[in-house]
This record gives C-alpha cells, structure tokens and sequence, in this order.
C-alpha cells in the first residue's frame, strides 16, 4: 500500500477532520466529547506537563498536535502525506506547534530535536512488518530524553482481529483488499512482536488495555515504551 498517496486522498475528499485521518467509528461517532477522552487519555498516559516538549510522529492533520499544543510547553508534528501536513499548517497552526513532511523512518535525519514525550497514535498499523515497525521505535528511541516515554496508542491487536471483522462480509472485504495489496487496516499487531522491538530497543514495555469510554477499545491496545 502507497501510504503516502493514500493519505494525501483523504486529506483532499474530506472537510471533516476526523474522516481526514481516518478516525472514524460505526460504534461510537467521534464528537467533541469523544475527542476530549481522547486527548485526556493520551494526557494522562503520558503524564504530559506544560514544561514538556512532545513529538507526534504521524500527526495527519495536526487536530492531535493542536490540542495537545494547550497541555505542553512545544509540539512538533511530522506526517508522510503533503496534503495532510497542509492542513495541519491551515488548520491546526499555533505558535509553539512545528510540522514537518518526512518519513517517520527517517525521524533522526529530518527532526534536530529531543523530546520528553513522544506520540504515536492511531498509525502504527501503518507499519506493516516487524522490521518496519522496530526502525520506527528505534527513531523516536533516539529523540527521546532520558525518562521520557513513547506512546503507541490506538494499535490494531491481534487477539481482537475477531472483534474487528466480525461478520463474513466484513472478513471477506479484508480478504478481499489484502489480495490485491489494497488493505487500508493495516497489520493487527502481535504482543509478542511489539515485546521483541521493545527488547531491541532497550525500552522497558508497558500493555495497556484501553478505557471502555474509548471508541476503538473494544480492538485496539496501547503500548507505553520508557528508557
């Protein structure tokens, strides 16, 4: 899959911020109270502070950045997709958020920072092989301070394929889409894969189940990386 371009299509065909990047849900429509969760959750994970610098690696449109941008001292945000980066620039600006277009695996060429926290949310997925995924956790290992913490949040977990594809028509679209290299879900990840990166890496791993009040909890888990 052409992530780039794919990306770069939803910025274009969509006014709504949400359905831009993708987050969108049949069981639980994301509205302003939906999204408040959110951002509280990643707040509190984190245990973001306003003297904190943070990266939001795959930042989209930069809706995340924004509002994160309120609860610490500096934002930067680097996304794949021009279009995406674009909007984040119109729409999502404020004087301490930065936006880069870049290739998250080339996070250390392309950003000349550290961070004492560093996001990564809702793409993980988009990392489609162990190989890609660990260079990936290995970048933002090499912008983070000492102490900080990454979080991989809104990850696609394997135990709960099921949950996800949970009628034949659902399973059979995915098949579908797999087969000719067009799947927009991306990998469900195994623990015991996000278990050997972290090894890898020298980063302590923390699995967290996500909150109920969450929209995708019921298929998604998030991953606390620390040094």
């Amino acid at each position: 899959m052409n992530w780039q371009s794919f990306w770069d299509k939803m910025a274009r065909n969509s006014k709504n911020q949400h359905q831009q990047v993708g987050r969108i849900s049949s069981r639980m429509p994301i509205n302003d109270i939906i999204t408040q969760n959110i951002i509280k959750h990643i707040t509190q994970v984190l245990q973001l502070y306003p003297g904190d610098s943070l990266l939001d690696v795959c930042c989209g449109n930069g809706f995340l950045a924004h509002q994160l941008a309120k609860r610490c001292r500096r934002v930067v945000g680097i996304d794949i997709s021009h279009a995406q980066i674009h909007l984040a620039l119109h729409d999502h600006n404020a004087v301490n958020t930065t936006y880069y277009q870049g290739d998250a695996l080339e996070l250390s060429k392309l950003i000349p920072q550290t961070f004492d926290k560093i996001l990564l949310y809702f793409s993980f997925q988009y990392f489609e092989s162990v190989e890609a995924g660990s260079q990936v956790v290995g970048e933002m290992a090499k912008l983070l301070h000492p102490k900080g913490r990454i979080l991989i949040g809104d990850v696609p977990d394997s135990q709960y394929f099921f949950k996800y594809y949970n009628t034949p028509k659902r399973y059979l679209s995915y098949l579908y889409k797999k087969a000719r290299k067009k799947n927009d879900m991306g990998k469900f990840w195994k623990t015991k894969e996000m278990e050997a990166i972290a090894k890898e890496h020298g980063l302590k791993l923390s699995i967290l189940p996500q909150p109920k009040h969450l929209p995708f909890s019921y298929y998604r888990t998030d991953y606390l990386l620390q040094k």
